[in-house]
């Protein structure tokens, strides 16, 4: 779990937990067959610097998603009946065809939200 990482609570109360000792890091194929049917949020990364530079913007966008998870990756858990998902393989933007990485990541949230 490269971006998941952080510190580790050591305190009598064992409810405690951050996000990255929860997060469960799998496929689409393997989220889809999870029988957990309680509340879940799931992190989809979308590589893309595209629409930045179709509006000559400066560059960057693509890595958010890393630095996202770092930032995320401490914070507590107070809720024990959440699941955190974070599917393994990001959806990238391939020779600028925005547009199909679109329409990709619509499919996958369409997907997960069943």
């Amino acid at each position: 779990m490269e971006y998941w990482s952080g510190r580790v609570d050591f305190c009598n109360d064992s409810d405690i937990l951050r996000i990255h000792q929860v997060i469960q890091v799998k496929t689409l194929d393997e989220l889809m067959q999870d029988e957990y049917n309680g509340k879940k949020y799931v992190f989809v990364s979308y590589n893309s610097n595209e629409g930045i530079r179709r509006n000559n913007g400066r560059l960057g966008a693509a890595d958010g998603w890393k630095h996202l998870k770092n930032a995320l990756s401490n914070f507590p858990i107070f809720d024990t009946d959440i699941k955190f998902y974070d599917l393994k393989d990001p959806i990238d933007v391939v020779d600028g065809k925005l547009e199909e990485a679109q329409i990709q990541l619509a499919d996958v949230v369409a997907k997960i939200k069943i």
